[in-house]
């Protein structure tokens, strides 16, 4: 009687050792920021010739949530045919069969559950459709609270795609996320902010947002990899992929592990325009 005490004793001491070791492993978080390019182009630039390597890319990485930016909704219906452990949150910005794309966020069902969520324009009217200050097109920003299930603990994603050309709507835009972010974050919960930011390091909304939250690349515990830029114009020359563009940032909480730059070719060129960035993170 005693021995079999002991046994379920020590058995349950190791369950409760394993629940804690998943619990732990459980706070660390794999983000992917990519934009893919929306669908359009003919020849190799076609989507039909690039959602495969797209999609081969998106899943050489194990990633928990990734930000795609660009996408339209038969875009993301193919890469979801693939990944289908994965859920979708976002809205069109644009009601629009051309240019109604998303800033997508892809999360992994079985690990994560959506708690809040949101989309709002880039604008001076946040809540409207509408393009903003001196933008050359309509832009959003797509966040959401996303619960892990293992730890209950909750973290927020903003998923960012600024305009290409709008100075002033760039800088009015970093300023608006980080308004957001402060309205909504009344919990001090931790915070992943990634995308297109359409802007090099040393310009002016990524030095203004950089003030407030941490760049990923900087941040990292280990060695970035990758190469320097983010844009590649769909070739070969890659000395001249030096311009930033895509960024991952987070707030004080969290812990960046790891920091990589993908530039995976197949065939004659690059699955997109843009390389994605792919960071390990640890939330508390």
């Amino acid at each position: 009687m005693k021995s079999s005490y002991v046994c379920l004793l020590l058995l349950f001491t190791l369950s409760s050792c394993v629940s804690l070791k998943d619990k732990e492993n459980a706070k660390n978080i794999a983000v992917m920021t990519y934009n893919i390019k929306m669908s359009g182009d003919s020849g190799l630039k076609s989507w039909t010739n690039r959602s495969n390597h797209v999609i081969k890319q998106m899943k050489e990485k194990e990633t928990d949530v990734y930000l795609l930016q660009e996408p339209l909704k038969h875009q993301i219906d193919d890469i979801l045919s693939y990944l289908k452990k994965y859920n979708l949150v976002g809205i069109p910005r644009i009601d629009n069969q051309y240019l109604a794309t998303y800033n997508a966020v892809l999360y992994n069902a079985e690990k994560l559950e959506v708690k809040e969520e949101k989309t709002f324009w880039v604008s001076e009217t946040p809540l409207l459709e509408s393009k903003g200050w001196d933008a050359s097109r309509v832009r959003i920003v797509t966040y959401v609270l996303l619960e892990n299930k293992l730890t209950k603990s909750k973290f927020y994603v903003f998923n960012v795609h600024l305009d290409r050309e709008g100075s002033k709507s760039k800088i009015k835009g970093v300023q608006l996320i980080n308004e957001w972010i402060q309205k909504v974050n009344i919990h001090n919960y931790p915070v992943i902010i990634g995308g297109d930011f359409n802007s090099k390091e040393n310009s002016e909304p990524i030095v203004w947002f950089s003030d407030y939250y941490n760049d990923a690349k900087i941040a990292s515990m280990t060695s970035p990899k990758g190469p320097l830029g983010t844009f590649n114009y769909f070739n070969n020359r890659t000395e001249s992929h030096k311009y930033r563009l895509d960024y991952i940032f987070v707030n004080e909480s969290v812990k960046v592990n790891s920091y990589e730059v993908l530039q995976d070719k197949y065939g004659e060129m690059y699955p997109s325009d843009h390389y994605p960035v792919f960071v390990e993170l640890t939330l508390p």
